[in-house]
């Protein structure tokens, strides 16, 4: 399939540790609360996601897991850059689930050199890609063998309801199809001023114990939404973070990217929709988006806000109002106060039934209950204003 001039599949440069050379990321979770599959998915051997240069000047970045015990490697570090052999000053960010160095390179750098007591890690680097996204209203997510009409339609529907113009998308490895079928099938998505993929092949990280415990593994998540902001997305004119599974709904149709750009970030909550088909939808075609109507009655409780079933929130951000040291996690965006707000005109529908089943199964059909099911007469007002065939 042809990859269109509007679209791009981009590189990046990763370091990664040798295995053979025994030094490898621990994680800081005790064994007893590590899930049976933990080692298969904890990232041990990623030092860094990707180097590259900031968009705004010669400093260069590089994005990556925890440290963890591997901040050992920081203690005794010299930076070469390539070709000037300048020995470079740099700043160590350590944050929740990530690290990222800031390194103060010469202008022309185009390699890196890590000169360490375990040896030596070289990498090329990236450059910025900034320039695509300028002034664009932009969907990032990451994703992994999800359906790619899901893809294409989840892209439509935030159009044509919230007008959306670009797509950020890193791919985890999927086997189901290559980046170039895939970009090549989101640029048949009308409306689009550019689409990106980034080949991501790391692991994903183990989840956490509940909602609370031991959230302390699963790095990659979060490790793209950094590298979407600092390489890509810095004069995007806004971006959201939801999955391929979740659409956002609004309460008299405003769009989140106006509102993130208006006060510097929209975050808010979601509600399931079950596994409920409309007019119980043929279940041998392919089930998209538009074949659910049902959600979760809210259970009321005293907190804010007033629900105890709702789904853990999502956000939309104007990145330039992001503080230097605001750290982008999927839920919220830390050591920046004004995204612990939560904004009451927008909420999003989380598709159980649209999943790979990668986490844990969702696809047992469910049955309606009117104690617990009501029609969403807000998602079907949305849904009406979609093109879903162009």
């Amino acid at each position: 399939m042809n990859v269109s001039m509007r679209s791009k599949i981009f590189d990046i440069s990763p370091i990664t540790l040798d295995p053979s050379l025994g030094l490898r990321r621990q994680s800081p979770r005790p064994h007893a609360l590590r899930q049976p599959d933990f080692e298969d998915r904890f990232d041990f051997d990623t030092l860094f996601y990707d180097v590259f240069r900031h968009p705004d000047s010669s400093m260069v970045l590089l994005i990556g897991p925890a440290l963890y015990n591997l901040a050992e490697l920081f203690k005794e570090i010299t930076i070469i850059a390539k070709p000037s052999g300048a020995s470079c000053a740099f700043r160590r960010l350590d944050m929740d689930r990530l690290t990222r160095v800031e390194v103060d390179a010469p202008a022309g750098t185009s390699e890196i050199v890590l000169k360490t007591s375990a040896g030596e890690f070289y990498a090329k680097v990236s450059q910025p890609e900034a320039g695509n996204y300028r002034a664009l209203r932009v969907l990032c997510t990451i994703s992994k063998n999800n359906d790619i009409t899901w893809i294409c339609d989840w892209a439509r529907y935030n159009r044509d309801v919230h007008g959306a113009q670009a797509i950020l998308l890193y791919d985890n490895a999927s086997t189901a199809y290559d980046s170039s079928e895939l970009v090549g099938r989101l640029s048949e998505v009308h409306g689009l001023a550019f689409v990106g993929v980034v080949p991501f092949p790391f692991r994903f990280g183990p989840p956490g114990v509940g909602l609370r415990r031991s959230w302390d593994s699963n790095f990659l998540q979060i490790g793209s939404l950094e590298h979407a902001r600092w390489r890509f997305l810095l004069d995007a004119k806004s971006f959201l973070n939801t999955d391929v599974d979740e659409l956002v709904v609004s309460r008299r149709g405003e769009s989140v990217f106006e509102a993130a750009e208006r006060h510097g970030v929209a975050r808010f909550y979601g509600a399931w929709m079950p596994n409920i088909r409309v007019n119980a939808a043929d279940e041998t075609k392919q089930i998209r988006h538009i074949d659910f109507s049902h959600v979760e009655a809210p259970v009321y409780a005293l907190r804010v806000p007033p629900y105890k079933n709702l789904c853990q929130p999502k956000w939309a951000v104007a990145p330039r109002a992001v503080p230097p040291l605001g750290h982008m996690t999927h839920h919220r965006i830390k050591n920046w106060w004004r995204s612990q707000m939560w904004n009451p005109k927008f909420s999003f529908r989380h598709f159980r039934g649209l999943s790979t089943g990668w986490k844990y199964r969702r696809d047992t059909v469910e049955v309606f209950d009117p104690g617990k099911h009501r029609v969403d007469e807000r998602l079907k007002a949305a849904f009406a204003r979609v093109n879903w065939q162009r």
